[in-house]
């Protein structure tokens, strides 16, 4: 692992659990250089969110509404909460509730 030094051991974990995707807030310290030749690309959270949102929208709509109901709160609240992290992600899903 030629990544920085601190992490090597999450690449070497994605690596040795067959994990093509790395999701990290910490995309500096996982180039794309070293991880391509492992055949691993990390992502940040909001673009891995999105691109699961656009794959299976009823499945994270679901998870969404359980975890929202686990800590007693409506979704626009959860998505107020997540919106610090992943605003475009919850732009997405927001637009989406506006028109069901």
């Amino acid at each position: 692992m030629t990544n920085d030094e601190k992490d090597r051991h999450v690449a070497a974990a994605a690596l040795h659990s067959g994990a093509a995707i790395i999701v990290t807030f910490n995309l500096r310290h996982f180039g794309r250089e070293h991880l391509e030749p492992w055949g691993i690309a990390a992502l940040h959270p909001q673009s891995f969110l999105i691109e699961v949102f656009r794959q299976e929208q009823a499945l994270v709509m679901a998870k969404l509404n359980q975890q929202a109901a686990d800590r007693g709160r409506s979704i626009p609240q959860l998505l107020d909460i997540l919106r610090g992290t992943v605003p475009d992600f919850t732009a997405l899903v927001s637009g989406t509730i506006s028109r069901e």
